[in-house]
């Protein structure tokens, strides 16, 4: 009786085959172990975006820190006080003339702001090309009885001496909004090349006179000023000095 014969060729075939093919499935899954990877790799991109530099955050406090102008209060003839920043040049001429508000009258205090930087003007809609504000007072030493009347004088007076001008503004202020708790009358207007401001403060018959010119380039300090100012009764009384 004869043995069946086996073929070992095709079973080590076979065998080889299984093998290639185990190892091909462990070669194929490698790219897919690479892919989880790329969340990993996109969070840590995330949280690394550089924060500002230090310099940045220094200049904006010191900004801040230049905008704080100490102040400086101080007493005028007639009465008067005010308070302006320390930065300011300031000067009591004392000078008796006749002003173009036709009226004559006295120049007690010019206080006269730093040079107008470009930063400061840059984005204020501005024809005023001066190159500092100016504010004034003015003491009328004459009482009178028609403040309303004044007012409007006045207002002609400074058409007549400055020509064409644009009034922006022509009004008596409430009680509230007036100087020192005063009557006050505003009148601002334009020039061809400059801007002015007048407050017209009538204490009891006789006037003080704030002139500003160019206001808009130090606006904020110009209101502080405005407001800071206070007049006693005793200017009524002449008692001027």
């Amino acid at each position: 009786m004869m043995k069946k014969f086996t073929p070992v060729l095709p079973i080590v075939c076979v065998a080889i085959l299984l093998v290639c093919s185990l190892f091909s499935a462990g070669c194929i899954s490698m790219p897919a172990s690479e892919k989880s990877m790329t969340p990993t790799v996109s969070t840590t991109v995330i949280s690394n975006t550089p924060e500002l530099p230090s310099s940045q955050s220094t200049t904006t406090t010191s900004a801040v820190a230049t905008a704080n102008v100490p102040t400086i209060t101080v007493s005028l003839p007639s009465d008067i006080t005010i308070t302006y920043p320390s930065d300011w040049e300031m000067e009591e001429p004392g000078v008796i003339s006749l002003r173009e508000y036709g009226r004559t009258t006295t120049n007690i205090a010019n206080f006269f702001s730093p040079d107008i930087t470009w930063e400061r003007a840059h984005g204020i809609p501005n024809h005023d090309t001066s190159r500092y504000t100016t504010f004034s007072i003015d003491v009328d030493s004459q009482t009178y009885s028609d403040e309303d009347r004044y007012f409007n004088l006045a207002t002609v007076a400074i058409q007549d001496s400055l020509g064409s001008i644009e009034i922006t503004r022509h009004e008596q202020l409430p009680l509230f909004r007036g100087i020192s708790g005063y009557k006050t009358y505003a009148l601002e207007f334009n020039t061809a090349d400059k801007k002015w401001h007048y407050r017209f403060v009538n204490v009891d018959g006789r006037f003080v006179i704030i002139t500003v010119k160019n206001p808009l380039p130090y606006s904020t300090e110009v209101d502080d000023m405005l407001a800071s100012v206070k007049i006693t009764p005793d200017i009524t009384n002449n008692k001027s000095r």
